[in-house]
């Protein structure tokens, strides 16, 4: 007994016995006794303890494994999400949205701000489609800067504005009312006026072509809403297209669709 390296000793077969309230206080018999006491009892409790090393050993390479598997999952998730990124705005597409829409409280107000670049089609028509892809490059950055500021009024993360298709871009401003959406588009429109879009055409020579927006806003509560949220901001931006000459922000209010200065006005009537 104990001569092999992982036999238990004596006093931890003792222990094994007396924690056990079926069987007799074995504590203070002597070791000669003990061992005689019964000697089938402590075979069986030595094949139980081998038993429990080489479960808890097998379980030590199952922990192992699940460890790799984890870290291979996380790593393919990773990939999955740098696939759903637009590869040359580095902003995410619309496929990103079902992890985006997570983030949105049942119970609070988000808005969206659908952004139209305008007369998209003269950057590949008057020159080419390197010139109309620095353009949304630069767009994208714009909007990149805009939602990492320090003095953002809404809270907004990288991942929440997403290039929805061609040159239409969606930023989702969870926690955020109309007001609030309002002014992240004037910021976004102040910082293109600012920073003005410059390129060099195929003679050299730099070219200054301003990039302005056709933007249209809508808000809603609870992910459910999304779908018609974002088809309400849609809507104002084609009235900004087609009713506004392509200047200024839209706004969807429960009494149909508004210039953000004619919705500001009404707030401070009211």
């Amino acid at each position: 007994l104990g001569s092999r390296r992982n036999d238990p000793s004596i006093e931890e077969i003792k222990d094994m016995i007396n924690n056990d309230p079926y069987l007799c206080d074995v504590q203070e018999m002597s070791d000669e006794n003990f061992l005689n006491h019964r000697p089938d009892l402590i075979q069986f409790l030595i094949n139980l303890k081998i038993r429990g090393q080489i479960d808890s050993q097998r379980n030590d390479v199952l922990g192992q494994r699940l460890e790799t598997l984890e870290a291979i999952n996380e790593s393919l998730e990773e990939k999955n999400e740098e696939l759903k990124k637009d590869s040359l705005t580095g902003l995410f597409t619309r496929a990103y949205l079902p992890k985006v829409l997570e983030k949105l409280d049942s119970n609070k107000e988000y808005s969206v701000l659908f952004i139209d670049l305008n007369f998209f089609k003269s950057f590949n028509d008057d020159y080419n489609h390197s010139i109309g892809d620095q353009a949304l490059v630069y767009l994208s950055e714009k909007i990149k800067d805009l939602i990492r500021g320090e003095d953002m009024v809404a809270k907004c993360e990288s991942d929440e504005a997403l290039r929805w298709a061609g040159d239409e871009f969606i930023i989702l401003l969870p926690d955020t009312d109309l007001s609030g959406a309002i002014i992240v588009a004037e910021r976004l429109n102040k910082s293109l006026a600012l920073d003005v879009f410059k390129f060099i055409d195929k003679s050299q020579q730099e070219v200054v072509k301003p990039v302005t927006l056709s933007t249209g806003i809508a808000s809603g509560v609870g992910v459910d809403s999304f779908s018609s949220v974002q088809e309400e901001a849609d809507n104002a931006t084609y009235v900004v297209k087609t009713d506004m000459d392509r200047k200024g922000i839209a706004v969807k209010t429960n009494k149909g669709i508004v210039s953000s200065e004619e919705y500001k006005e009404y707030l401070q009537k009211n």
